[in-house]
């Protein structure tokens, strides 16, 4: 398994990354950052999955290319590694059919170790894709928004259920 490499803000590394500290991430310190994590191969292989991935689709293992498991949306030209690699800086929206999953989050080309790395986490537009999935709190990181966010999302949609009650109780009378 690939041990990330992170770096450590000192004093020194204020002059710029080349004066940093590399600070090994391993794999499990990444998979409890990063639930939803993979780590690809040339051949687009997963060498590693996050813990709340694996669950989700255990079969992502197995030694075939993440391309039969998934399908990206956006960007749309992803076919290959390199394809990968010329689209670093943007948004990657993924979509599993089995379970009906959809990630959002960037790729990190590892050259070193000749491996992207994805982060992210589920893209989700409704508390019930959370109970859907089987998924709860502690499937995501602590610094992941995802789940408060659409925490927000359904105390809004209470609210407007109210306000739109009320307004039918109020043209009746």
């Amino acid at each position: 398994m690939p041990i990330i490499n992170a770096y450590l803000l000192e004093e020194s590394c204020m002059g710029g990354m080349n004066n940093c500290v590399a600070v090994g991430l391993s794999p499990e310190h990444l998979a409890h950052i990063f639930p939803f994590h993979f780590c690809l191969n040339r051949d687009l292989v997963p060498v590693q999955v996050g813990r709340s991935l694996q669950r989700l689709v255990p079969a992502l293992m197995n030694g075939k290319p993440i391309t039969h498991f998934l399908s990206v949306e956006h960007p749309k030209s992803i076919v290959d590694f390199d394809s990968i690699l010329a689209h670093l800086d943007e948004l990657f929206v993924m979509w599993f059919a089995h379970p009906d999953l959809r990630l959002r989050g960037q790729m990190v080309h590892l050259a070193e170790q000749e491996k992207v790395l994805f982060l992210g986490s589920p893209w989700m537009t409704e508390m019930a894709t959370l109970q859907k999935l089987g998924l709860t709190r502690a499937d995501f990181s602590l610094i992941d928004p995802a789940v408060d966010l659409l925490g927000v999302l359904e105390a809004q949609e209470s609210a407007l259920s109210d306000v739109m009650l009320f307004a039918r109780e109020l043209t009746r009378q």
